[in-house]
């Protein structure tokens, strides 16, 4: 279960688009405003515009804890520029920040809303939507009805101590970890929808950061060689359920071959 659609005009600003790997990142594999995308578990590809309606979930979590999330990845997409033009990285804790709200994120759009029923005397209680949206907007939880018109309390800004928890929980495991920035010969790198298993973060369709031991010395590096450009795109796409982004189309064929050889 999701939130309901905004009411008309939407007068109480609430986020509607909730991207988990971020619109920003995305433009960066856009080429004239267009991506290629493989549809999940079909491996459709097609080729969509960069804010194509399937590229965010609708309202999964409430406006409160978006603006949370944008926080934190609001660090990484303000370097970008720089990152591109210095071709060096070194601010390791908006990495983390990034990652950690990406994998938050990536786990709180698959959970189910949960209800707490209310007690008798307030089952004849039937807000309004406009009264429902004045809820989201400030820090209260949500009262509606189930699907046997029971009164419900449900978790709607809930929401947000629980992404919050899920990201210190992920920044707790990143810890020991810092950011190498890596860069691919053309377009060879693809993007998830959800945040990987492996520290793998894609900033466009040449550069990526890889999380490596804090202890590791390293520097910029640059992946030439066909498997190892295919190692990575696999670790990229093996945990992925919706879609996959490419700069073009032969990428994508490329990662499909691998999975469905």
């Amino acid at each position: 279960m999701g939130y309901p659609p905004v009411s008309q005009g939407n007068p109480h600003k609430l986020k509607r688009k909730q991207h988990l790997y971020t619109a920003k990142l995305i433009r960066e594999f856009a080429s004239d405003r267009r991506v290629w995308v493989a549809d999940l578990p079909s491996w459709h590809i097609s080729e969509k515009s960069s804010d194509w309606r399937g590229s965010y979930k609708n309202r999964r979590w409430s406006t409160r804890a978006e603006d949370m999330a944008a926080k934190y990845e609001s660090g990484l997409h303000g370097k970008l520029e720089d990152i591109k033009k210095r071709k060096t990285f070194r601010k390791h804790p908006i990495a983390s920040e990034y990652f950690a709200i990406w994998r938050a994120k990536s786990e709180m759009a698959i959970r189910e809303l949960e209800d707490l029923t209310l007690s008798a005397t307030l089952q004849n209680y039937s807000p309004s939507l406009e009264e429902y949206e004045r809820f989201e907007s400030t820090p209260v939880i949500r009262l509606g009805r189930d699907d046997i018109g029971q009164a419900v309390m449900r978790g709607f800004d809930m929401t947000h101590p629980e992404l919050l928890r899920c990201f210190g929980r992920e920044m707790a495991e990143l810890k020991s970890f810092k950011w190498r920035l890596v860069f691919a010969q053309e377009d060879k790198f693809i993007a998830p929808m959800s945040a990987p298993e492996h520290l793998l973060i894609p900033l466009s369709h040449d550069m990526l950061l890889y999380g490596v031991d804090k202890s590791e010395k390293h520097r910029p590096g640059y992946v030439n060689n066909q498997s190892e450009i295919d190692k990575v795109n696999f670790n990229l796409a093996k945990d992925e359920n919706d879609w996959l982004i490419a700069r073009s189309r032969s990428t994508l064929e490329r990662v499909r071959s691998q999975f469905c050889s």
